[in-house]
């Protein structure tokens, strides 16, 4: 017999934020190798699961934004409130040519 695993939080930085100990990124799957349907059926299960917390990247599905349209849509689509989720991003600024600091330049890694 297979029991349910509980979920851990923890909070975020120093914010009153709780999220789950697991979280789920999109970067092979969604936008790119699955379809919306999908990729609902996943999150779902995970959200089901207590995951809160998925991460997404402007390169992630193959184009700019793919894996966030996916994951908006299902938050809208599934009726999920968004006060109860964490969605972090990452961007490289480079790609932008409004981004002029040098701060902001892509360092090698």
């Amino acid at each position: 017999m297979v029991r349910p695993i509980q979920m851990e939080y923890r909070s975020l930085g120093s914010s009153s934020l709780k999220v789950s100990a697991m979280s789920y990124g999109g970067l092979y799957t969604f936008g790119c190798k699955l379809q919306d349907v999908e990729a609902k059926n996943i999150l779902r299960f995970l959200y089901d699961s207590g995951v809160n917390f998925f991460d997404n990247g402007e390169f992630y599905g193959g184009s700019s934004g793919r894996d966030e349209a996916v994951i908006g849509r299902a938050i809208k689509d599934l009726g999920w409130k968004r006060s109860g989720l964490c969605a972090c991003n990452k961007h490289r600024f480079s790609r932008f040519a409004c981004c002029k600091h040098p701060a902001l330049k892509e360092t090698p890694h």
